[in-house]
């Protein structure tokens, strides 16, 4: 991310990568430590104060997840910052596309969070919210990826339609729910995770 869209962000920039950071190390330590393990409890009590500080700045925080890439608003946080990619790929190896974490989000959610995307051979993507929901995730809402666009011939995106269009009709089918079952993974993790960001905020 340039300094120039670093000043324009629209949110503290230092507060999301530090909370970015404790979210990648308390999601790690979930995976090494049981439940009332003193590191694990540091861990994600830090990431839990952290977003608490990002939500006196706004109700809800929205990151993208364009594969390895991390995205807020229209920005894309550091690429080079192999933390941002970690946490990034650990979301979309499970489908996840976006995920948002409202402010009366609580502690127990954010454990039960972490524990569902540290789950080895576990569900993905759209099955992924039916556990999700039994385990009471109801301030942190997962958008999965639901491969599903249009009919594709392969090599082609079809005459006169451009990729970034048909990444715009994915995003807004994707948040309105509207996408139907195929498999479009081949265009779509090709898209500029700027475009990913684009699109979501615009929606």
């Amino acid at each position: 991310m340039d300094e120039t869209k670093q000043e324009k962000l629209p949110i503290d920039a230092r507060l999301l990568s530090e909370a970015v950071i404790e979210l990648n190390i308390s999601r790690r330590s979930v995976g090494l430590y049981p439940p009332e393990h003193p590191i694990l409890k540091s861990s994600i009590e830090k990431a839990f104060e952290l977003l608490r500080k990002l939500f006196e700045l706004r109700s809800s925080i929205t990151l993208g997840i364009a594969k390895d890439a991390l995205v807020i608003d229209e920005y894309t946080l550091d690429k080079k910052n192999p933390v941002f990619r970690e946490f990034a790929l650990s979301l979309h190896s499970k489908g996840i596309a976006a995920v948002t974490f409202d402010s009366a989000l609580e502690v127990g959610e954010l454990v039960s969070f972490h524990e569902l995307i540290t789950m080895r051979e576990g569900p993905i993507g759209n099955a992924l919210l039916k556990i999700a929901e039994q385990k009471g995730l109801r301030h942190i809402q997962l958008s999965p990826i639901d491969l599903s666009v249009f009919s594709f011939m392969e090599g082609r995106t079809g005459a006169g339609v451009s990729a970034s269009k048909l990444w715009e009709d994915y995003i807004y089918g994707l948040l309105e729910g509207k996408l139907a079952s195929g498999d479009a993974e081949s265009l779509v993790m090709h898209i500029p995770p700027e475009q990913v960001a684009f699109y979501v905020n615009m929606q």
